[in-house]
């Protein structure tokens, strides 16, 4: 298992632990000392990101026809709001007004309001 979730396991542990006795598990050091011998020699995993070069690249080099046009939209959404792939997923019809042609304000709940010019 990686390290971040053995400790997620022990925040568990640690929480039922202290519902049950009133006690905390810190009170063990020996135990936190165990769950930091994991972590040496571990090399944390980083996502792959697109550079900026790379999506400017798609927005004006794609054709604007078809599916490209959804796909645009949905890359400049990400983009501009910093938007995460579950972000997006749980981003609803609901949240997306158009107002004034061509600008379209999106309201999402775990981020600050944006707008976005999609012309």
């Amino acid at each position: 298992m990686a390290p971040s979730s053995i400790w997620s396991i022990y925040s568990i542990l640690n929480n039922n632990y202290q519902m049950k006795t009133g006690e905390k598990l810190q009170k063990y050091p020996r135990i936190s000392l165990l769950l930091k011998s994991y972590e040496s020699g571990y090399q944390r995993k980083t996502a792959n990101t697109f550079t900026k070069e790379q999506i400017l690249q798609f927005l004006t080099g794609a054709p604007n026809e078809n599916e490209f046009i959804l796909k645009k939209a949905v890359c400049t959404i990400c983009y501009c709001g910093g938007l995460r792939c579950a972000d997006l997923i749980s981003l609803g019809v609901n949240d997306v007004e158009e107002s004034e042609g061509t600008v379209f304000w999106i309201q999402y709940r775990y981020c600050s309001n944006f707008v976005i010019n999609l012309h």
